[in-house]
């Protein structure tokens, strides 16, 4: 029984190319010591202790209390924002305003 790959031969998913995230660190914060830069890995929110990383799925987590990082809510648009943006891009695609 021959069974058919499940993409092109060739060809690679983008995590296969670059290696993922795993093992990198969340973010950085910028330290100035005596008019030296530093950039350090950021703390973890809950417990201040480890670094924050990524794991093998490529979610954050902290290393030492095993807790993920509180994740910003997205900004929720107001419907005269969603209206007011859906009447510009109608007027760009009917090439009434060049922008």
């Amino acid at each position: 029984m021959f069974l058919e790959p499940l993409r092109e031969p060739g060809t690679r998913l983008a995590t296969e190319y670059h290696g993922g995230k795993a093992g990198r660190f969340w973010g950085f914060e910028k330290v100035v010591l005596e008019d030296i830069t530093i950039f350090r890995p950021r703390k973890c929110p809950h417990c201040k202790q480890g670094d924050v990383v990524f794991d093998e799925l490529d979610f954050p987590y902290c290393p030492s209390c095993g807790n993920e990082p509180f994740k910003a809510q997205p900004k929720r648009r107001s419907r005269q924002d969603i209206e007011q943006y859906r009447r510009l891009k109608a007027q760009k695609t009917g090439r009434i305003i060049y922008k």
